[in-house]
């Protein structure tokens, strides 16, 4: 698969990242649509300003553990329990695909200027679809016992040099 851009995020290494987008909105980023993809790729996100987020398909790219994964992982959240992986958002899977639900800034020419991001810089991106509450909220959720307990803290950056 050919990547149709990659991220240029605020996080340069694997650790510090937030393990999910929501966790940390001052994180930024952008992504630039390749022109090897498209000969005009603007055009491919003709409409999509009209969308205040939107879900990133792309690959752990420094993940180098899909080579040996574990059918069962621990959570931190669950304190010690073990859960098999498709039943977590965990980056250590067969195939290092991950999906990213981020907010949209703006977009200037073929570049998306996001916020709330958890992708490490040089993401490769396989695709991007608009979020749309109609569909991606389903009816009649199942709450489990792991968001029970999860509990979410704010992250916030002082513009303050110490």
């Amino acid at each position: 698969m050919t990547p149709v851009g990659f991220i240029s995020s605020c996080f340069k290494t694997k650790n510090g990242i937030p393990r999910q987008p929501s966790l940390c909105l001052a994180a930024k980023g952008t992504l630039t649509i390749e022109k090897r993809i498209f000969s005009n790729p603007e055009h491919s996100l003709i409409g999509l300003k009209e969308f205040s987020h939107i879900w990133i398909l792309f690959v752990f790219h420094e993940n180098g553990s899909h080579t040996a994964v574990k059918a069962k992982v621990h959570p931190p959240r669950l304190n010690g329990t073990s859960v098999g992986v498709f039943s977590t958002r965990s980056p250590h899977r067969p195939c290092p695909i991950g999906l990213s639900l981020t907010k949209l800034d703006k977009i200037e020419g073929s570049t998306l200027f996001l916020s709330g991001i958890d992708l490490l810089d040089g993401t490769p991106v396989l695709d991007i679809k608009p979020y749309i509450p109609l569909y991606d909220i389903p009816l009649n959720l199942k709450e489990t016992l792991r968001e029970e307990t999860d509990c979410f803290f704010s992250l916030h950056f002082s513009t303050r040099k110490q």
